[in-house]
């Protein structure tokens, strides 16, 4: 009786040894450091191209200066010509990359949620840090060359 208890008890701690590795390799999958708190996985894939619209909420000069990063990136990575817009969007057109801010003060100062969707990508936070932090996702996400120092023109810039 007492071996079957043990051998019922190993069986049980490796069900959950092996569930809870599968729950952490699914994450890991996104290879995106630190780990954010939530995610969750979509077919969705968003494409930067040269006629991509990166939009920065109005009048947030923080918004504005995080999403012009990402435009002078994209100038030195991919050569391509892309202004910051400013406007009161919510939502993202097709082919817009939205950085905006909300009330959420459940993301806390370096907090965010980052949708992608065929269409476009929204990044929001409550601070500027989370709308910083959302960014450096989007380069992990990105191909590694994002990280390079001269255009790689024959990479597609997907996430």
């Amino acid at each position: 009786m007492e071996n079957r208890f043990r051998t019922g008890l190993m069986l049980f701690v490796l069900t959950l040894s092996l569930v809870k590795a599968e729950a952490q390799s699914n994450q890991s999958d996104f290879g995106i450091i630190p780990m954010p708190e939530k995610l969750e996985r979509t077919n969705a894939t968003f494409t930067i191209t040269n006629k991509t619209r990166i939009v920065a909420q109005k009048g947030n000069t923080e918004a504005v200066r995080i999403a012009t990063m990402l435009v002078s990136k994209f100038q030195q990575v991919a050569g391509y010509k892309i202004n910051v817009e400013e406007g009161n969007k919510t939502t993202a057109d097709k082919g817009t990359i939205l950085f905006t801010t909300t009330d959420d003060a459940s993301l806390g100062k370096e907090g965010y949620q980052l949708s992608v969707s065929n269409h476009g990508v929204i990044l929001k936070a409550a601070e500027p840090g989370g709308l910083f932090y959302g960014l450096q996702t989007i380069y992990q996400l990105l191909p590694a060359e994002i990280e390079g120092s001269s255009p790689s023109p024959k990479i597609v810039w997907s996430l």
